[in-house]
């Protein structure tokens, strides 16, 4: 994930004051942090020349990758022609089934015909068995509603399915 951030901090411009508010840095490794990315953005390049020369350069354009991903990163500031920021050039490794082609399934196929029985078992053991009256759709028998079983009932569906699509589709 990269862009223009537009935030100063000393953690990659050591030379510029830090401006920024500490709860916007902290939303940022946060958020790069949950996602479990690095920064990869090398201190001290500027990325920003401003056109304005009373101002000096900054580092505000910013990359993050997957900590577990091999990358490198260019900073090609000479090469940015009418704009006020650098180019970036990045390589992020890719996992061996891109060279492939994306996983996917055939409509019709065994693989499609194994996934949606692989589904059906993983959502009648998942969802509770008792049945609801229609009526309940339109809100005249409230069911229970349990933030945290409805959390844990989505992430068990999540991972069946992608337990499922793992197991059965194959890059083109």
């Amino acid at each position: 994930m990269g862009g223009d951030y537009n935030l100063h901090s000393r953690q990659w411009d050591t030379l510029f004051p830090t401006t920024s508010s500490q709860s916007n840095l902290a939303k940022v490794d946060a958020l790069h942090g949950a996602l479990g990315h690095n920064l990869i953005s090398p201190p001290d390049v500027v990325t920003h020349m401003p056109d304005n020369i009373n101002l000096r350069g900054s580092v505000i354009d910013l990359v993050w990758a997957d900590a577990d991903l091999t990358t490198s990163i260019n900073i090609r500031g000479q090469a940015r022609g009418l704009s006020d920021h650098a180019i970036l050039d990045v390589k992020l490794q890719t996992p061996p089934w891109s060279l492939l082609g994306t996983p996917s399934i055939t409509k019709g196929s065994d693989d499609e015909i194994n996934l949606l029985a692989e589904l059906a078992q993983s959502l009648s053991d998942i969802l509770p068995s008792e049945e609801y009256p229609p009526s309940d759709l339109f809100g005249l028998y409230p069911i229970p509603y349990d933030p945290t079983t409805t959390l844990e009932t989505a992430t068990r569906l999540y991972q069946a399915y992608q337990d499922a699509w793992t197991s059965h589709a194959q890059p083109k």
